[in-house]
């Protein structure tokens, strides 16, 4: 289907994803699926050590400065996760986690780049439709009506160089629809890629699986010649989403992109936020020419139902 990003920089119309069941099936590929009756993905749990702890309360604001830096071992978060305790080359070894993975996609603790301590996860996913998510409900119901998140990325240079313009998502929460039954919203905060501008832009994208009669997924770009997201360095992402007002926000390395704030509607359309019952972290690809795989690290991810620090550097 197509989709019209509104303040989109060259004024060009793309197709993003089509509908799934759990996880978006992308466009131009066989398809790529998770949870029960999918096809194309797998989903497994894993076991063994935890970094993660309950509790309320947060860390202050989401910029920069004004607040304590993130200690997953103060069990002031809803879930802390650093990897220290996990093997490399393993998969992460916390039980919260659930892989949800396509098309040859990996995902696995390493120690050769990490932002802080001495582990990340890394992930490779190839061209799309692809999913390579780490998921989770543990912070549900806690989080569910409004939550805060922060992950430190790195996005390995040159990118992969598409013949078009990609989406790929690094965060989606989700809940079930009010209206309809069976159905998911998606609220994810990814990156457009743009063969003519050869560099990540942020974007926000709401999608509904199934699609209702009549729906579109919307989306919400920010792009601008001061908007790159510089490949080969760490940056931190934070977000917000508050279910009562319809409201999302994100700061890239401790500063809001206002153009990134929604409030209710987008461009005349509605955006009711659900319920939330989990949320998926990773690298998902959704278009298919792509001429080589993404390599990501991912590393500090918190969640709580209060403002977290974003640790910059």
């Amino acid at each position: 289907m197509m989709a019209v990003l509104r303040k989109l920089g060259l004024s060009l119309t793309f197709l993003l994803a089509c509908g799934g069941s759990d996880e978006l099936t992308g466009t131009g590929g066989g398809g790529a699926t998770s949870g029960s009756g999918g096809d194309g993905a797998t989903s497994s749990s894993t076991g063994g050590t935890t970094s993660s702890s309950s509790g309320s309360g947060g860390a202050g604001g989401l910029g920069a400065g004004g607040a304590a830096p993130v200690d997953c071992a103060s069990g002031d978060y809803l879930l802390c996760e650093d990897f220290e305790a996990d093997q490399a080359g393993s998969a992460p070894g916390n039980p919260v986690w659930e892989m949800v993975q396509s098309n040859g996609a990996t995902l696995v603790v390493d120690d050769q780049r990490a932002h802080g301590g001495s582990r990340s996860i890394h992930l490779v996913t190839p061209s799309g439709p692809t999913i390579n998510y780490l998921r989770t409900s543990d912070v549900f119901p806690a989080a569910d009506e409004g939550m805060y998140g922060r992950l430190h990325y790195y996005v390995k240079g040159p990118n992969p160089e598409p013949s078009g313009v990609i989406h790929a998502d690094i965060v989606q929460t989700s809940g079930p629809d009010p209206v309809y039954d069976n159905t998911l919203i998606h609220i994810r905060y990814g990156f457009i890629y743009n063969k003519f501008s050869d560099v990540l832009h942020y974007l926000w994208n709401y999608e509904k699986q199934p699609r209702p009669p009549g729906f579109n997924e919307i989306g919400v770009d920010d792009q601008g010649p001061d908007r790159n997201v510089e490949s080969d360095q760490w940056h931190c992402l934070a977000w917000r989403h508050d279910r009562a007002a319809a409201e999302s926000q994100l700061w890239h390395d401790g500063e809001e992109r206002t153009d990134m704030h929604v409030a209710g509607m987008v461009n005349g359309e509605p955006v009711p936020h659900p319920i939330f019952d989990r949320i998926s972290i990773g690298w998902t690809l959704y278009q298919s020419f792509v001429n080589g795989p993404y390599e990501v690290w991912i590393d500090d991810i918190v969640l709580d139902d209060a403002p977290i620090a974003c640790d910059v550097p």
